[in-house]
């Protein structure tokens, strides 16, 4: 029998002291970051997206009612009795043989009085005194030279 020494038996991919576990999990943390990098930034704008159709959506949603709206009221000036009312309403129109009343609110009158200046309140401006005097100076004699 040949006792010749034998090196024991290693498992697959060691060699040396090192074994090459080390690189497949360095490869395969570079694939995962190289994958989290590829879907992150498609991942991102798919979430604005849905975000921005959300808002979209609800702008949808509130111009559809502001258009029926509009189309209520667009529908109601075709009727002859409600335009007669609003004309009425609005520009205070009466019919032939009716008398019109228009009712001022008191609170309303008092702060109006509050800023109304009559004529003797108004003050005087420098041009219009200016023109008293000089026509005041023409009215005046002048100076004889009989002496």
């Amino acid at each position: 029998m040949n006792h010749e020494e034998r090196l024991p038996e290693t498992p697959l991919g060691v060699t040396g002291g090192r074994s090459s576990l080390s690189t497949r999990a360095i490869v395969v943390v570079v694939v995962l970051v190289g994958f989290a990098l590829a879907t992150a930034i498609p991942a991102k704008q798919w979430i604005e997206q849905r975000d921005r159709i959300g808002i979209l959506q609800n702008q949808l949603v509130a111009t559809q009612a502001e258009v029926e709206r509009l189309t209520a009221e667009a529908e109601r000036w075709q009727d002859p009795a409600y335009v007669r009312a609003r004309v009425r309403d609005r520009l205070f129109f009466v019919m032939p043989y009716e008398i019109g009343y228009i009712v001022i609110d008191t609170q309303r009158i008092e702060a109006i009085d509050q800023y109304v200046i009559t004529q003797s309140q108004a003050p005087e401006v420098w041009y219009s005194t200016m023109f008293d005097s000089i026509k005041e100076s023409a009215k005046t004699s002048a100076p004889t030279d009989e002496q």
